[in-house]
């Protein structure tokens, strides 16, 4: 079994924060099922990876505290994640897999953007989109009226710092608004009209399900900001 497909799954997660064999055959639709299951799998006998529950009877896969320590990580990576911390970065999973793109690590921009992380924003949620830079905004279950106020926020505090304001400009940002519901886009988007915000939306129907069962306002005021 070669060794290649299994140092990808490790970069994933590194990258990803989690991975999971499907959103892994969606980015790697030349590898069979079987092929990838049986890298997971050697990867968790090793003791590289682990496995959490996901939905239903699917797994998520996170680096051991092993691993972790290997790479350079805080070994609180190899820990499970809270509800919504587990629904924003499988929101951000789910996109970079569909469109083949790939998460920029914090580490990675403090290295090579460092005027653009401004005290505030996010240092890893930016993916390239186009010829500029996209922001990852995930629903986590919240009204469409707060999804649509933090996306003018986001837009509106980067208007004030000069290194923003130029890729603003040049139309080289765009916010990504991750939901697993066209309706809930539709009202998001009426309250983006006219607020000279550049957006997009990414929609995944099957986000829906992890939202049967609301997270309580205490683990959303725990996790907001991972959103």
């Amino acid at each position: 079994m070669s060794t290649h497909l299994s140092e990808a799954i490790l970069r994933s997660i590194d990258v990803n924060k989690l991975e999971t064999i499907g959103t892994f055959l969606r980015a790697n639709p030349h590898e069979t099922r079987p092929t990838i299951e049986g890298h997971f799998a050697r990867l968790q006998a090793a003791g590289r990876i682990r496995s959490y529950p996901l939905i239903g009877h699917q797994v998520y896969y996170v680096l051991t505290s092993k691993e972790c320590k290997a790479r350079g990580l805080s070994p609180k990576r190899s820990l499970p994640f809270g509800p919504v911390g587990l629904v924003a970065n499988y929101s951000s999973l789910l996109y970079c897999s569909d469109k083949a793109v790939r998460r920029r690590t914090g580490r990675e921009n403090e290295a090579t953007i460092p005027e653009l992380l401004t005290r505030g924003f996010a240092a890893d949620r930016y993916v390239r989109h186009g010829d500029g830079i996209g922001l990852l905004i995930c629903d986590c279950g919240a009204f469409p009226r707060h999804i649509a106020g933090k996306a003018i926020d986001q837009w509106s505090r980067r208007r004030a710092v000069p290194a923003w304001k130029e890729i603003l400009h040049a139309q080289g940002f765009t916010l990504i608004i991750v939901l697993g519901d066209k309706n809930k886009a539709d009202h998001v988007e009426r309250r983006l009209f006219d607020k000279g915000v550049r957006y997009e939306f990414a929609i995944y129907p099957e986000l829906q399900r992890f939202f049967l069962k609301a997270p309580t306002a205490k683990a959303v005021g725990k996790e907001k900001a991972q959103c």
